[in-house]
């Protein structure tokens, strides 16, 4: 100490204090802990979904396969490739017109082809042949039928009439209409190698049927009656 002078007194410092919590200040430990508690709980969630999920999805499944159809049902015998009134009718796809037995082998097919003037030949539907519309104005699916075909400028009508019977589909009839303008019509019939076809012709020149066998029809024959025109008239070129 300096004579006259206060003498200066050491005060030992103090030892520093914890940090307090406030609140909003993270806490350690707590952070890891929320986080695995939503973790947990998302996974619990997950898991009670998927359970909850199967049965559901069983329950659909068979409610589906159980419910029946609102329409009455079919009488037995009533449909399948050996049913006698269904045998022939229109069940040639990717042609404007024909006809096949409903069997697999189709022992008997027909079809039509037509051909005008300056204009490629028509036989199968394509995309892009020029043929503007086509399709049935009337059908009940299995006895009748009436068909519109315009090509370019030419209208064709084709009908059909099954009058049944026997144990073969019973009898059925074309008929094709068309405008008279020159115009080449061309029906055929073919068989399976199990079957034969003959040509039966009239004063040696008109071909006025097909006789034919087949493993299915039996004997059968195509008749082919001469072409008329408006008001009764013969065609000019038809043979």
């Amino acid at each position: 100490p300096v004579p006259g002078q206060p003498a200066a007194v050491a005060v030992p410092a103090a030892a520093p204090r914890p940090p307090l919590a406030c609140a909003g200040a993270p806490v350690p430990g707590l952070r890891a802990g929320r986080t695995a508690l939503a973790l947990t709980a998302a996974a619990a969630a997950l898991a009670l979904g998927l359970a909850a999920r199967r049965p559901m999805k069983r329950w659909s499944e068979a409610s589906r396969l159980v419910t029946p159809h609102p329409r009455p049902r079919r009488p037995a015998g009533s449909t399948g490739p050996r049913i006698a009134r269904l045998l022939l009718g229109q069940y040639r796809p990717h042609v404007y017109f024909g006809m096949k037995t409903r069997s697999p082998r189709a022992s008997v097919v027909t079809g039509l082809m037509w051909l005008q003037h300056g204009s490629n030949l028509r036989h199968t539907s394509e995309q892009n042949d020029g043929v503007s519309r086509y399709g049935w104005l009337m059908h009940d699916g299995e006895n009748f039928g009436v068909q519109e075909i315009r090509d370019e400028g030419l209208v064709l009508k084709t009908e059909f009439v099954k009058q049944p019977g026997g144990d073969h589909g019973g009898d059925w009839s074309w008929r094709v209409t068309g405008p008279a303008p020159l115009l080449s019509l061309f029906f055929y019939v073919a068989t399976d190698g199990q079957g034969t076809l003959r040509p039966v012709l009239e004063n040696g020149t008109r071909l006025a049927a097909v006789a034919g066998t087949a493993e299915e029809l039996g004997d059968f024959t195509l008749t082919f009656l001469p072409p008329t025109g408006e008001g009764g008239e013969g065609t000019k070129y038809a043979r």
